[in-house]
């Protein structure tokens, strides 16, 4: 402990103003040798110049009107009580006894229960009821009480003084230590003690967490005596310090300031306060925090997933650097999927899911304006229905030589599917609209050859596990027949004769029924037609019916009819020659019986007429004295002669000749 003792010795016992030489000495009285270090007069001259000891520093001060003696020990122990006495005398002159009254320099520091000011003396028993006056700073007497008298070795006691005040400001206190000695003289031992407060560890204030782009506010302040100083270091680095504040209830109140604009690269960077003063070196530490990002957005999985097979699609939202943690929202073709707020987003996508773009928007959970966000579009891999065939009805059919135009349309798929026709001619085109793909196969002119051919559209996809799908339809061909043939199995017939007729047709599509005809009327035959087959049976029908019958003489023609596919009738006629005899002989005509006058220029017209018959009968008509003629009609021969009117032929006959074949 470093104690200072100022003691000062009056004139009036003997030791002012001469060349008097003082020895200190034990309480013996025995002079302790060597003691002083120097002993100074007035002008500050030395007068003793001796030895000192090893635990103890002796130094004079000049007064204006006696000397002091300032004596700092350190070493307590080898300190007590001292005579201040002439040279010359052994005894105590005046008896002034200058005891080695020690006081503590304290410290003003917080205990936990108050801070207290005290200070410590010995004395001798005879110097009693010593009396302490303290002063604050201000001037200010500070009360106190006395605690604990006791022994310290044989005469030399201790006694304690302790302030009443558990909190006294800091500063520079003063005291004055006085009791009356025997020459009844007031011997005052004075002293200061600067209270030192003991500063608080430092308090860092910043505005942490602090988004990116913005002002970080740093402060720190302590308080103490003497006045703290305190260091503010960014990162390490320093960049603001204060030594100097206002003066308030005995302690210094030190504040320092920093602000920076921080950005991310700051965040966990440490501020450090730095405080310095004679009780407290310190600091104190805090760590900045910026708030920041995200900037980018990445979005990773598979995108492509096959609907067909129920398959689950995983995507992940991958954010550049953020603090605090990232908030997410997923979207569907920019609307909020309800729900899907996790990091990681499991889909089991359908075919409308189908370049559907999913979008992830990664905020900052404390600054929900600072976002970011990315974007994948699905590639979901589904296939169409099957394809639907239109332009024909299978239950219809088409006319040889028409134009057929089949369209085949299927829905549109990911990936594109494609479409070929198979099975039946034709010249493809494609027929896409918005949503489908289509093909049409076009006939210009449907060939018999095509009748029950069957047409296929098959649709495919060989990105997606080579799927494909078909739809056929077949086709009926309607056709001929393009001629008929009829026929008889006797073409020489005579009347009543039972002769077969055979109707034939062509190849035609479907079967055909024929319709008789005779002399131009329709006739009714109950005969069941007959159809047959030569090659393929998709080739087409020939249709055969016979009728029987017996002629007559007026059977003169007989046709079968049908119609072809293209609504024109198909007809076959044979003309009859019904052989038949003539119904009655021939008619003579030209003379009456009656008496005719001999007249040779006048001629008798013999006319002999045979009507009907199949053929015609031949005629000859023999007359007297002249040669017939013959003419003939469709249905008559007629022979006529002219025979002249004489004599001669009286009573003549006529004669007729009639030949039929």
């Amino acid at each position: 402990m470093h104690i200072t003792v100022s003691c000062g010795l009056s004139g009036e016992c003997g030791v002012g103003g001469g060349q008097t030489r003082l020895v200190c000495s034990g309480a013996s009285p025995t002079p302790i040798d060597p003691l002083l270090s120097a002993w100074n007069g007035p002008g500050n001259t030395p007068i003793v110049s001796t030895g000192v000891p090893v635990s103890s520093s002796y130094s004079f001060e000049k007064g204006t009107d006696k000397f002091y003696l300032v004596i700092t020990n350190t070493d307590e122990d080898s300190l007590g009580s001292y005579y201040c006495s002439d040279e010359f005398n052994t005894s105590p002159m005046c008896a002034i006894v200058m005891d080695n009254i020690q006081a503590m320099t304290c410290s003003h520091e917080d205990t936990g229960s108050g801070n207290q000011f005290g200070i410590s003396m010995n004395y001798r028993p005879y110097n009693v009821n010593p009396a302490i006056t303290v002063t604050d700073p201000d001037g200010n007497a500070v009360s106190g009480s006395f605690v604990s008298p006791g022994s310290v070795s044989g005469l030399l006691k201790q006694i304690q003084w302790i302030s009443t005040s558990t909190s006294l400001p800091g500063g520079t206190y003063t005291y004055t230590v006085q009791k009356t000695g025997t020459c009844d003289l007031v011997n005052d031992c004075m002293g200061s003690i600067d209270v030192q407060v003991k500063p608080n560890i430092p308090v860092i204030t910043i505005n942490s967490p602090v988004r990116t782009g913005s002002t970080l506010t740093i402060g720190c302040s302590s308080s103490g005596y003497p006045t703290p100083s305190l260091t503010l270091k960014f990162d390490g680095r320093d960049v603001a310090s204060s030594s100097s504040g206002p003066l308030a209830n005995g302690e210094y109140s030190v504040t320092v300031s920093y602000s920076k604009t921080v950005y991310q690269g700051d965040d966990q960077k440490q501020v450090q306060c730095v405080l310095t003063h004679p009780l407290l070196n310190t600091d104190s530490t805090v760590t900045v925090t910026v708030y920041y990002g995200p900037a980018t957005v990445s979005i990773n999985g598979n995108t492509a997933v096959y609907a067909d097979n129920n398959q689950y699609l995983t995507l992940t939202c991958g954010t550049s650097a953020v603090k605090p943690s990232a908030s997410y929202q997923w979207r569907k073709d920019g609307v909020d999927m309800s729900g899907k707020i996790q990091r990681t987003l499991t889909l089991r996508p359908t075919s409308t899911d189908d370049r559907a773009v999913i979008s992830c928007v990664a905020s900052n959970s404390q600054y929900p304006d600072i976002t970011a966000n990315g974007s994948v579009t699905l590639n979901v891999l589904y296939s169409p229905t099957a394809p639907v065939i239109a332009g024909y009805n299978p239950s219809s059919f088409i006319s040889e030589r028409n134009s057929l135009t089949l369209k085949c349309a299927v829905q549109d798929a990911n990936p594109t599917p494609t479409l070929r026709w198979t099975g039946c001619p034709g010249t493809d085109t494609d027929s896409n609209t918005p949503g489908t793909v289509g093909k049409n196969r076009t006939m210009a002119e449907v060939q018999r050859g095509s009748n029950m051919a069957t047409c296929t559209c098959i649709a495919e996809q060989t990105a997606n596990n080579n799927w494909s799908e078909r739809t056929a339809v077949t086709i009926t061909v309607h056709f001929g027949p393009d001629s008929l043939s009829l026929t008889a199995s006797n073409m020489n017939m005579v009347e009543n004769d039972q002769v077969s007729y055979t109707c034939s047709s062509t190849k035609s599509n479907p079967r055909v029924n024929f319709t008789w005809h005779k002399n131009g009327q329709a006739v009714s035959v109950s005969t069941t037609p007959v159809y047959s087959n030569t090659g393929s049976q998709n080739s087409g029908t020939f249709t055969t019916q016979t009728w029987v019958r017996r002629v007559s003489r007026d059977d003169t023609t007989l046709s079968c009819t049908t119609q072809n596919n293209r609504g024109q009738e198909v007809k076959s006629t044979i003309n009859l020659d019904v052989k038949y005899k003539p119904s009655s002989g021939p008619v003579i005509s030209g003379y009456n019986g009656s008496v005719m006058p001999e007249n040779p220029n006048t001629q008798l017209q013999m006319v002999c007429t045979q009507s009907g018959g199949n053929p015609l009968p031949t005629v000859t008509l023999t007359c007297p004295l002249s040669t017939a003629s013959t003419t003939e009609s469709t249905t008559q021969v007629t022979a006529s002669a002219g025979v002249p009117v004489r004599r001669n032929i009286n009573n003549q006959k006529m004669y007729l000749y009639i030949y039929a074949d």
